[in-house]
């Protein structure tokens, strides 16, 4: 559509209007224009919405935007609703979020559990400065209470500040070379993590040469992907001497959970367990095993022209894919899919937390053959629900736990936060994406921007999935992204 609207004279209506114009980067929004058919993503809603929290002084949740789509109905949803007040004093002790009870729980049924460890690792080339580091680490500690916080199952779960000291970096042997620092440092930071009594996170450095490598282990029930940016920027910051302005405190975050509401009934009852073809398994594996592809700029920019034919986003059409895929390589015409969601309301976009929900997707019919707008109607309905929490929706379509995930044994996640840089003064650095100690679930597929294009991962467990699988599964959703066709190929 043009970059053209009469300029609304509601004053809630304008505000929308602004704050969608400037996320998209247009000049003027038509107010009955879905924000998705502008070319808004997933990411782009919620810093929308985070803006708009920020100025209206109240919550916007991101599910609303998505029940609401254009910027004449989000308004008035806006006006027609009641902004929930600020808690009048800041409590001591702060109720979990669903997903950070999930993390806490698995963590107490097997204290050795690594599916919540949340890796990350840098190259530094150069002459580091190791006690500029460790302030840097003692400084993002103090500036975020999630770091420092014990997050308890007793008397209710709860997270509360206490005076836990900073992770000090554990300085490994030197290493013959930075891929084998790579690897102790991955064996160092597999260590425990206790999230009861606050130790959330440990820090380690591998000598490599001229080379360093600092490797940063955070358990997830304090931190999520959005917030690998922020601390490598804090760490940046810290290193080079600045001071870190305060960050949101734990009571200030607000948390809002929907009822799952009875639509969700109908659309998730019944949904069949995921039959992975009979592929010879290792019943014992150390960790999990991973498939990885790279796919170049020209795929994505298919992916996006079709999406904008179709009035859906990357995420949408790269799932339809997705699924399509999934179906030819296990033979079901119905199995459901979990998506992570971020949940971030203003003052979040520079915070570390675990602000995070799992949405569950129903795929079938004609959302398996590729459709990007059929699988759109999907995603719409389930980010619609994004929060009622997941424990809600098990306990509503009463999910059967048979000794695997229950509803869905399969994650897809798009994973466009921005790239966790940490450039140090006078020092080369680069990210280095450690792989996963273990996987919560049996696959999980991820996929990448990166140079323009995409990395593909699967990642799977291989006591649950055949490796056969895995690589068919890459290849059929590879096959199916080089077909989707663009101006280039005629």
């Amino acid at each position: 559509p043009p970059d053209t609207a009469t300029p609304p004279g509601d004053p809630t209506l304008r505000a929308v209007t602004e704050i969608f114009g400037a996320v998209l980067g247009r000049t003027a929004v038509p107010p009955d224009v879905p924000f998705f058919a502008l070319g808004g993503s997933s990411l782009a809603a919620g810093r929308a919405c985070a803006r708009l929290a920020a100025r209206l002084d109240r919550p916007v949740p991101v599910a609303q935007l998505y029940r609401h789509p254009t910027a004449a109905a989000l308004a008035r949803w806006l006006d027609t609703t009641i902004a929930v007040p600020s808690p009048a004093a800041p409590p001591t002790e702060i109720p979990l979020t669903p997903m950070q009870l999930v993390y806490l729980t698995r963590w107490l049924v097997d204290p050795a559990d690594r599916t919540g460890h949340c890796l990350l690792t840098w190259v530094i080339e150069g002459s580091l400065d190791r006690a500029a580091l460790a302030a840097a680490v003692a400084a993002v500690h103090r500036r975020h209470e999630p770091l420092r916080a014990a997050y308890r199952p007793d008397p209710a779960p709860q997270a509360q500040v206490v005076a836990v000291p900073a992770p000090v970096p554990v300085v490994l042997d030197p290493a013959p070379s930075v891929d084998d620092a790579l690897a102790a440092l991955r064996a160092e930071l597999a260590g425990d993590l206790d999230p009861t009594t606050g130790r959330v996170w440990r820090t380690a450095l591998a000598p490599a040469g001229q080379a360093t490598v600092f490797g940063v282990a955070v358990h997830h029930i304090a931190f999520d992907g959005a917030s690998e940016a922020v601390l490598a920027r804090d760490l940046a910051a810290a290193y080079a001497g600045a001071m870190l302005p305060p960050a949101p405190a734990l009571h200030a975050v607000r948390r809002q959970h929907a009822e799952p509401p009875d639509a969700l009934r109908g659309e998730l009852t019944g949904v069949p367990e995921l039959r992975w073809p009979a592929d010879p398994l290792d019943p014992a594996p150390d960790e999990p095993c991973r498939v990885e592809v790279r796919v170049g700029p020209e795929v994505l920019r298919a992916v996006d022209a079709l999406a904008a034919a179709a009035g859906v986003t990357r995420f949408t059409v790269l799932l339809a894919q997705y699924a399509a895929s999934l179906a030819d390589v296990t033979g079901q015409r119905d199995f459901a899919v979990g998506v992570p969601v971020a949940q971030r309301g203003a003052g979040l976009e520079d915070a570390i937390g675990c602000h995070l929900n799992m949405v569950c997707l129903r795929l079938r019919g004609s959302a398996l053959d590729g459709d990007p707008a059929a699988v759109g109607s999907v995603v719409a309905r389930a980010f619609a629900t994004q929060d009622v929490p997941l424990r809600d929706v098990l306990e509503l379509v009463a999910a059967p736990r048979t000794g695997r995930p229950p509803l869905f044994q399969t994650l897809f996640a798009l994973q466009d936060n921005e790239i966790p840089r940490m450039e140090l003064p006078g020092l080369d650095t680069s990210f280095h994406r450690a792989p996963y100690l273990d996987l919560p679930l049996e696959l999980h597929t991820e996929l990448w921007p990166e140079d323009g294009g995409l990395r593909v991962e699967v990642a799977f467990r291989p006591d649950a999935v055949g490796r056969t699988t895995a690589e068919a599964l890459v290849k059929l959703l590879i096959d199916r992204l080089h077909t989707i066709p663009t101006g280039e190929r005629r």
